[in-house]
């Protein structure tokens, strides 16, 4: 199917994307989901959310030994290997964040991921940033800060945000 930009200046070619796995599962757009399915999944999620903190919690304990092991790194390679661990976990915590109902961790793992992916080096500012997110991790878990709007919560992940913007510049969607 053809298109024309808004502005009308251009023509481009829609390309439907070829997806056959919900036809080899029997799914089309008239399938619904079982009620009993919807209502197991649900009870799954509410379970891995009571969950969550716990994990979090034994996460933040390791990414702490990371950080540590990045502050004593002999060699770029241990320096590299530390980073990749830490920057694994709040990737992780980005995401899951959101799933499990806590907006704020995952917006403080964002700023984590994003500042260690762009910085160039990870000298003592750096190490110390990474200590201040993973502390403030920790206090959202510890807090079960769940509003999004929480007033401690939002003034904490202003100042994660901006200390990440001071070091490696303007946060972006990865």
């Amino acid at each position: 199917m053809y298109r024309t930009s808004e502005d009308g200046k251009h023509t481009y070619e829609e390309i439907e994307p070829l997806n056959n796995l919900a036809a080899k599962a029997g799914i089309t757009k008239a399938t619904k989901v079982p009620k009993e399915i919807l209502e197991r999944a649900k009870a799954i999620v509410e379970n891995i959310s009571e969950e969550f903190p716990q994990y979090v919690q034994e996460e933040i304990e390791r990414m702490r030994v990371m950080a540590k092991a990045l502050s004593s790194a002999g060699t770029s390679e241990e320096a590299s290997e530390a980073v990749e661990d830490i920057k694994f976990a709040a990737h992780d915590f980005k995401g899951q964040g959101g799933s499990f109902g806590y907006p704020l961790l995952s917006r403080i793992s964002a700023s984590l991921y994003h500042l260690l992916k762009q910085a160039s080096d990870f000298g003592a500012p750096i190490q110390t940033a990474v200590k201040v997110h993973i502390d403030s991790i920790a206090l959202v878990n510890s807090l079960k800060m769940k509003d999004p709007e929480h007033p401690e919560g939002k003034r904490l992940v202003a100042e994660v945000e901006a200390l990440t913007r001071r070091l490696v510049g303007p946060l972006t969607e990865e």
